[in-house]
């Protein structure tokens, strides 16, 4: 058997998901109650156009891997097996057990996901190659040694050439106690 997983970020996306009474006060508004075919619940009630990417999917989502999990807790375990588990103790929360093994990424984890660059295990190697991004492209400089850090931002750090003042983005310098 084939096993199909999509990613929804709004209900609207999802093939459970149906408008219902869509009604407006006058010929301006229009509001829809949205609903789940699947679990024959109402997501949310008189849904404007412009609450649509504020409503989230709700905790009770039939179609959610997390929630067939929450299901098979909720049951004692007795239908799940050790992959869907992971060593799962009875002593533990859905909650905790979800956290544990789904741990939210570094900092350093996101940005190599961005970049889509490979890990290293090597702190020297990661700063040889951070000091190969110093060069300007205004007058030719490069090496760290010509530039002067100015400050960090969310994607880099900016630097600015001794020779021309000319300013470049490169990454964020390696920190050793990453490694």
């Amino acid at each position: 058997m084939t096993k199909i997983v999509l990613e929804i970020k709004s209900c609207k996306d999802c093939p459970f998901f149906e408008k219902r009474n869509a009604h407006s006060t006058d010929g301006w508004d229009r509001m829809e109650d949205w609903h789940c075919k699947k679990a024959d619940k109402t997501i949310q009630s008189s849904v404007e156009w412009h609450e649509e990417s504020k409503v989230e999917i709700p905790d009770w989502c039939p179609a959610s891997i997390k929630e067939d999990l929450r299901k098979a807790f909720e049951d004692g375990g007795e239908n799940m097996n050790y992959d869907d588990i992971h060593g799962w103790s009875h002593d533990e929360s859905f909650e905790e057990w979800y956290n544990r093994n789904n741990p939210k990424p570094t900092k350093k984890e996101i940005k190599e996901e961005v970049k889509g660059g490979e890990k290293s295990t090597s702190f020297f190697d990661d700063h040889d190659s951070w000091k190969l991004q110093f060069s300007c492209m205004n007058c030719g400089e490069h090496g760290q040694e010509s530039f002067t850090y100015l400050n960090t931002y969310a994607n880099g750090e900016e630097w600015k050439c001794d020779k021309c003042d000319d300013r470049i983005m490169v990454d964020e310098e390696p920190n050793i106690d990453e490694y």
